[in-house]
């Protein structure tokens, strides 16, 4: 939801924005931005338990946000070289390349016809074609990927390709509706790490700083 509401911010002032998920439906993205814009949880909007006219409202806001937000939903037989035959052809449209966000690393199938890998093997690699996307398009791709059980960071493989690594962190404290949350910089090759203290707002699907 974090990556959801930078890209609609980013579309929403106008900066071409490409999301791709493996793991959420488009309608499913569409509307947890739809409850930040009421206000209210996502389980709501996806139940259908909102007045349509708030939800009409809502959507009105969000045709600005559309106009430069394109979602790809894919399948485990969508392969990274059809998304990027897909993002070539936006930003041919569009005229620029756009800001890309991937959600996420575990989702994303292997390669067919490649000698099965380990899962950091696996993650390694697309990480490592994520990085020559950003390269040879000149632009910023932002991809989300879960910890497994036991780790505090992104496996050294892994992000070896990436400029900035951000954790997610809960902290202890937490009311019915709010969740405390620290975004850690555990690495930044163009400047210093730190950390940035954020609330989910569990009832609005929003983020605050």
């Amino acid at each position: 939801m974090l990556l959801k509401q930078i890209a609609d911010e980013l579309a929403f002032q106008q900066n071409p924005v490409i999301f791709v998920s493996w793991d959420m439906t488009n309608f499913e993205l569409w509307a947890r931005s739809i409850a930040r814009i009421i206000g209210i949880a996502p389980q709501k909007v996806l139940g259908g338990k909102v007045d349509p006219e708030q939800v009409a409202e809502a959507n009105k806001q969000y045709v600005k946000i559309s106009k430069m937000l394109w979602m790809l939903e894919c399948t485990m037989d969508t392969t990274l070289d059809q998304v990027a035959a897909s993002i070539e052809r936006i930003a041919v449209v569009v005229g620029k390349e756009p800001v890309i966000f991937i959600d996420h690393l575990q989702r994303i199938p292997a390669a067919k016809g490649v000698t099965p890998l380990t899962w950091e093997q696996q993650q390694a690699a697309i990480a490592y074609t994520l990085k020559q996307w950003s390269r040879e398009w000149n632009c910023p791709i932002i991809a989300a990927t879960a910890l497994e059980l036991g780790q505090d960071n992104v496996p050294d493989n892994v992000q070896a390709s990436a400029d900035v690594v951000m954790i997610m962190q809960p902290n202890e404290t937490e009311e019915d509706q709010q969740q405390s949350i620290s975004l850690v910089l555990k690495k930044n090759r163009n400047g210093t790490t730190g950390n940035i203290p954020l609330i989910f707002h569990n009832d609005r699907a929003l983020f605050t700083e």
